[in-house]
């Protein structure tokens, strides 16, 4: 099992408390740069965190690359955004993430948590969010990368009419 920590003082502190379980190994490292995958060598795992807005949109694509290889990934987002992300296809509160996190994954809000849990209390509540990998993948594309361009350029200018906004994927 790893925990991956940016902050030095808070991953020596985890590093002491959990220094008995000899299954943990504490990585000290920015999670936008870890590749999750190779960290577990090919045996299951599961991710998850308690995920800031600001690195929302990077960790969740991060955790679009895992789809193939995690069980299961679990997160603690801001509730608009976690509401945002399971909304169904075809919503106007559907963006290109969460167009991309379903495509890969089953996405559920597992539950809310209210901001009187955290101590000190934010100001926003939390959703638990929970991506199931789809296996196989129900939509299965043939270029991810193509793929990707497309739905952010798709969504990207939500004004522009949809010929106008694709037009440089095409090109």
């Amino acid at each position: 099992m790893f925990a991956v920590e940016r902050d030095r003082d808070l991953a020596a502190l985890l590093r002491t408390r959990y220094a008995g379980r000899g299954d943990l190994v504490v990585v000290e490292a920015d999670a936008k740069q870890i590749d999750p995958s190779a960290m577990a060598a090919g045996t299951p795992f599961v991710l998850c965190g308690n995920i800031p807005y600001h690195l929302s949109a990077p960790l969740l694509e991060l955790a679009l690359g895992c789809a193939a290889t995690a069980e299961r990934v679990v997160f603690l987002l801001q509730k608009e955004l976690a509401t945002r992300l399971a909304t169904p296809a075809g919503s106007r509160a559907c963006g290109a993430l969460s167009v991309l996190l379903q495509q890969r994954f089953d996405v559920a809000i597992a539950r809310h948590v209210g901001a009187g849990a955290f101590v000190p209390a934010p100001r926003v509540d939390s959703s638990v969010l929970v991506l199931i990998p789809q296996r196989p993948v129900r939509h299965a594309v043939t270029d991810e990368a193509r793929f990707r361009d497309l739905v952010h350029a798709a969504f990207g200018q939500r004004r522009k009419q949809l010929g106008n906004a694709l037009r440089p994927c095409f090109a």
